[in-house]
């Protein structure tokens, strides 16, 4: 790694440290000093996306710097995860299966939690047997208690909602 890419994660670093400590002013001002020095730095627009998303609720914006982050950088695993959030917060089924589709292939992304908002984008969009097919595939990859009963919970209501369509 050269210099400038050492100053730039090391920056990075830091500004994750200040959304850590929830200064998220800060931490925007350390991000776009980021793409101010390196333009194509992907990461620091999809932290940009975050915070516009989860803290400021500037959901078009958030959008946006997701999408710039997986331009600039095609194989980091959190812009994936937290587009694919954001439109599954907005019920955007067919974009979602879309992006879902695209970030399966990504080394390092957290198959759990893309299965678990996989289930939940067939889920919301009607489509209960793949849900709860979907859902099933987490079962073997969840080694944590509470989850699993969270998974047996959203089983049991995709079968509910099925039943319910049926009345």
């Amino acid at each position: 790694m050269n210099e400038q890419n050492e100053n730039l994660e090391s920056q990075f670093r830091y500004a994750d440290e200040l959304i850590a400590n929830e200064q998220y002013n800060e931490a925007k001002d350390a991000l776009f000093k980021i793409i101010e020095d390196e333009p194509r730095f992907g990461k620091a627009y999809n932290h940009i996306g975050w915070i516009y998303e989860t803290k400021e609720k500037r959901y078009r914006e958030a959008e946006k710097f997701y999408k710039q982050a997986m331009e600039f950088s095609p194989d980091y695993p959190a812009a994936y995860m937290n587009y694919i959030y954001l439109l599954n917060t907005e019920l955007r089924g067919p974009e979602s299966e879309a992006m879902i589709m695209k970030a399966k292939d990504i080394i390092g992304i957290n198959k759990i939690s893309l299965w678990g908002e996989w289930a939940y984008m067939l889920e919301y969009s009607g489509r209960f047997e793949q849900a709860i097919a979907k859902y099933k595939e987490i079962i073997p990859m969840q080694n944590n208690a509470d989850k699993l009963e969270q998974i047996r919970k959203d089983i049991e209501r995709c079968r509910t909602k099925q039943e319910m369509q049926e009345l």
